[in-house]
């Protein structure tokens, strides 16, 4: 009860905060930081608490409202990264909750937390040369291995010896832009309803030719005639001769349908019964999708894009530390297939142009300066 209550209240911080300056900073330097203080001893205190199985789902709520606070605290707000940085094990916790979530979380709860905390370690070290030097002097001992990734993989990336916070965020790249590359979409083919042996559920029951029938011209008349009615009246309420909507083509439909309507009622019952017989020929047997193949290929796209945005986050992340630190150039450049940094400039390309079609331009700037920066270490 007491975990459903702090997720509440931190739903309502999340409201208060999210992309507010004013109410951030307020909130990240009120009695001496306080807030922040709690927040970031409530991580390792949630990790442990997931254990619990009975807890789990509420335990993930609370975990999920605290990242999210923390994340618009340190939003393009330098003194909020600091304040989050300067914390006893701080940044140790937000790593961890990426690397010592168990493996029984389910995968939906392991992406989100996994996501948040990436950004929230980009916010933390963008602006923040003090955490900068945290994560990179982070070590992890060999049980806070990725455990979805076998010990053969940790030895040969030489991992298991030296655990460092860099190596494992590199780890975690590669592992998600392989998954990703790698990913097949079995797009499912369509097929006659009569060979799937059955009605499928998205299927109408009405068949064609029955719902053809019921959307006849003198049906579109009439909403036609509906739609203009109530467009003229209001019209007439405001005293104008025009929308202002740009709909005076309803009016003027109005108009013609009602000219035509006396013509065609003239005209002979032949022509019903020769549309009817044109609905008719509308075939019955439609194509349609299998279920199960549709859902299969909705969940292999669901986990492309969740391994597609988890490798972007981290090779933001890595592109940042190598853009303030040359000496991670060479141990990142060696750890990638191509010897070069062309998995990340891909991964990050593809990523702006996601947050291009999606609408987001937050930090889009930050990334391409990052994408720039990787050509040209390239070149």
């Amino acid at each position: 009860k007491q975990l459903r209550t702090l997720g509440r209240l931190f739903k309502c911080l999340e409201n208060v905060t999210y992309m507010n300056q004013a109410n951030q900073s307020y909130l990240v330097v009120f009695d001496g930081s306080l807030l922040v203080s709690n927040l970031t001893r409530l991580i390792p205190l949630c990790q442990k608490l997931l254990e619990v199985e009975t807890l789990r789902s509420p335990v993930v709520e609370t975990l999920l409202g605290v990242m999210k606070v923390l994340l618009n605290l340190t939003h393009d707000n330098e003194l909020g990264s600091h304040r989050v940085g300067e914390q006893q094990g701080g940044v140790y916790a937000v790593l961890g909750a990426i690397f010592h979530l168990p493996p029984s979380l389910p995968l939906e709860s392991q992406f989100d937390i996994t996501v948040l905390a990436l950004g929230l370690l980009i916010n933390l070290v963008e602006h923040s040369a003090k955490n900068r030097t945290q994560l990179e002097t982070l070590h992890f001992s060999s049980s806070a291995s990725d455990p979805t990734t076998s010990s053969r993989e940790d030895d040969v990336m030489g991992f298991r010896s030296n655990y460092s916070s860099i190596r494992a965020l590199l780890q975690l790249f590669l592992k998600h832009h392989s998954k990703a590359e790698e990913a097949t979409i079995e797009v499912p083919t369509p097929q006659r309803l009569s060979q799937l042996g059955g009605s499928s559920p998205h299927q109408s029951p009405m068949k064609p030719g029955q719902l053809q029938r019921e959307l006849t011209p003198s049906f579109a008349a009439r909403m036609r005639l509906q739609q203009g009615g109530r467009a003229s009246s209001k019209s007439k309420k405001k005293g104008r001769g025009h929308r202002r909507d740009g709909m005076d083509w309803l009016r003027d439909s109005q108009d013609s349908s009602s000219s035509q309507h006396s013509t065609a009622d003239t005209e002979p019952r032949e022509s019903e019964s020769e549309s009817e017989e044109e609905f008719e020929s509308v075939p019955t047997d439609p194509l349609v999708f299998s279920r199960e193949e549709f859902e299969t290929a909705l969940n292999q796209a669901g986990q492309h894009m969740e391994d597609s945005i988890v490798a972007s986050y981290t090779a933001l992340l890595l592109g940042i530390m190598i853009k303030h630190n040359q000496d991670t150039v060479d141990l990142v450049r060696q750890a990638t297939p191509s010897k070069t940094f062309a998995e990340m400039i891909g991964v990050l390309r593809k990523f702006v142009s996601f947050m291009n079609i999606t609408g987001s331009s937050s930090g889009l700037e930050s990334i391409r300066h990052i994408v720039k920066y990787l050509e040209a270490l390239d070149t």
